[in-house]
C-alpha cells in the first residue's frame, strides 16, 4: 500500500509554471518552475513527470491557477507568497513580488505583522516579463544602477565602447532599466542589426536587484568598477573623484 505522505502546490501566472512538493514537517521535496507560453498543460506534465503522484495526499494551489487545474484548495496568491516568505524570514521587512504583468511590494512592522501592500498597474512593460525576455535575448552587457540616474554601456570583445546610455532612476531602477533596454531595441532597428551579449554585470545602489532580476554574471560594487574603467583608460591613474547623487568618492 502507498503512503501518501506529501502535499503538491501549483502556482500558474501569466507566464510562467512553478510546482512544490512538500512533507507533512513542511519540509521541501522538489520544486520546479518553467515558462509556459501559453501551453500550461504541458508545461506542467513536465514539471511533474519526476514526482511519484500516488504519494500524493493533497494539491493545492494559488487563485492565478486555472480552474481546468484541479485542486483541493485554492489560496489568494499574496497570501501563498507571504506565507513562504515568512516560514524562512520570519522578522522580514519587505517583500517584493515580480511578476510577469505586475508587481508588488508588501510590507511588515518590526514585529512581522502585515502593514499593508501596493501593485503596480498590469502592464508587462518595465515587470518580470520584459526583463526575462530582454534578459534571454541580450544576457545583458554593464548598467550603473545609481540614485539619481542609471547608466549603461555595450562594448565589444575587443573593450571598446559600441553603446553608451543614460537616464533618470527618479527613485524606479525598473523602470530605469526599461528604458536602456527600450533604447537598445530602437538603435538596433535603426541600425538593423542584432546585439549578441555574452555577458553582463552591474553596479550602483541598484546593483543587486537589477542584478538579480537580469541574470547578471557579475554584481560589483561603484568604488571597483570606476577604478577598472579608470584604469582601462589610463593604466597610469593614480586618483579617481566620483560626484555621485548622493555621495562623493576619492579613490587613491
Amino acid at each position: 500500500m502507498t503512503i501518501k505522505d506529501s502535499l503538491l502546490g501549483i502556482d500558474v501566472g501569466s507566464v510562467a509554471a512553478g510546482i512544490v512538493l512538500i512533507s507533512k514537517d513542511r519540509q521541501i521535496l522538489h520544486e520546479g518552475y518553467g515558462f509556459h507560453h501559453g501551453d500550461i498543460r504541458k508545461t506542467l506534465e513536465k514539471l511533474l513527470q519526476e514526482l511519484d503522484l500516488s504519494r500524493i495526499e493533497q494539491i493545492v494551489a494559488t487563485a492565478s491557477t486555472p480552474p481546468s487545474i484541479k485542486a483541493e484548495q485554492r489560496y489568494h496568491n499574496e497570501i501563498c507568497f507571504t506565507t513562504a516568505a515568512k516560514n524562512s524570514y520570519p522578522q522580514m521587512g519587505a517583500l517584493l513580488l515580480v511578476g510577469g504583468e505586475k508587481f508588488s511590494l508588501t510590507t511588515f512592522n518590526a514585529h512581522g505583522q502585515y502593514l499593508g501592500s501596493t501593485t503596480n498597474t498590469s502592464c508587462a512593460a518595465g515587470t518580470g516579463s520584459f526583463l526575462d525576455q530582454q534578459a534571454g535575448r541580450l544576457h545583458l552587457h554593464g548598467i550603473d544602477i545609481g540614485s539619481t540616474s542609471t547608466k549603461a554601456v555595450l562594448m565589444d570583445d575587443q573593450c571598446l565602447v559600441v553603446g553608451g546610455f543614460y537616464t533618470r532612476t527618479a527613485g524606479n531602477p525598473l523602470m530605469a532599466v526599461q528604458n536602456i533596454f527600450f533604447a537598445i531595441d530602437e538603435i538596433a532597428k535603426i541600425k538593423d542589426t542584432t546585439f549578441s551579449v555574452i555577458q553582463a554585470g552591474t553596479t550602483g545602489s541598484g546593483r543587486k536587484f537589477i542584478g538579480k532580476l537580469i541574470g547578471a554574471d557579475n554584481i560589483i560594487d561603484e568604488i571597483t568598477a570606476h577604478a577598472r574603467a579608470a584604469y582601462q583608460l589610463n593604466p597610469a591613474v593614480d586618483t579617481i573623484i566620483e560626484i555621485g547623487g548622493q555621495d562623493a568618492k576619492f579613490t587613491t
